[in-house]
């Protein structure tokens, strides 16, 4: 993933964190990759507020079977 989801700032200007992002991702394991984007892009979008993230998201969910 790029840094953009874990340093975007909500409206009090603090970052996303990279720790919030980590347990995210650990308490979606059980989905498919797409739903753990889904997941991850919809949290960020809350924690912003529905603002213009001024950084750009990548990511990128393999699973291991």
């Amino acid at each position: 993933l790029s840094d953009g989801l874990p340093e975007a700032p909500n409206s009090k200007g603090e970052m996303y964190d990279y720790d919030r992002l980590r347990n995210l991702i650990l308490e979606s394991s059980h989905l498919s990759s797409k739903e753990i984007i889904e997941t991850l892009i919809k949290s960020v979008d809350v924690w912003m507020e529905g603002k213009h993230n001024p950084d750009d998201i990548t990511l990128v969910v393999t699973k291991k079977k």
